[in-house]
């Protein structure tokens, strides 16, 4: 009877989640149509490829405007046959540079915005405070020794350089990210 009770949480769980990253996919595919309007609206997207360098133009390649967009992850500049509606889903959730998974809600996110989510729109939100050196999300309980201790590295004004927060380190607009491995995925 436990066994088979607690089959039925993890079950319950299981769909909870499933219904957790469909919500989250809608957001995405929600943002996604929304980029994709303003690019058309507006100049070519600013277009690079997950090593930092340009991607080739929608001339170079073959693909009428209309379809420029098409196998295209808009955070990342990767493009790939494979990125179908559901290819780009698995994309997102799993491999693009860009995005990361909130260790305290499981929302994917951008991770240029992770520290405002934390702040803002995560489940956790209560719990985090941002530290008025280095601009980061820290909780709330932490902050007193976060502040007092050595890695809390001071944050430079936004028009002199971007912060990561997985990372916590500056670096200047433009300049190629390297060493993605702490991505937190």
């Amino acid at each position: 009877a436990r066994r088979k009770a607690a089959t039925e949480e993890a079950e319950k769980q299981k769909k909870e989640e499933i219904k957790a990253l469909q919500g989250q996919l809608a957001a995405l595919k929600e943002i996604q149509a929304e980029v994709q309007e303003k690019e058309s609206d507006a100049v070519k997207p600013k277009n690079q490829d997950i090593q930092g360098g340009k991607a080739a133009p929608a001339e170079a390649l073959g693909i009428p405007d209309e379809h420029y967009l098409d196998n295209l992850c808009i955070f990342c500049g990767e493009r790939s046959e494979s990125f179908t509606e559901e290819g780009l889903d698995l994309h997102y959730w799993k491999h693009c540079l860009m995005l990361t998974r909130c260790d305290h809600c499981k929302q994917v996110v951008e991770i240029s915005s992770l520290t405002e989510h934390l702040l803002t729109e995560c489940d956790e939100k209560d719990g985090f405070g941002k530290c008025y050196r280095c601009s980061e999300a820290v909780f709330k309980e932490e902050l007193p020794r976060h502040i007092k201790h050595k890695d809390c590295n001071p944050a430079k004004p936004e028009k002199l350089a971007n912060r990561c927060p997985l990372c916590h380190e500056n670096f200047s607009p433009g300049e190629e990210v390297r060493g993605l491995g702490g991505r937190g995925q």
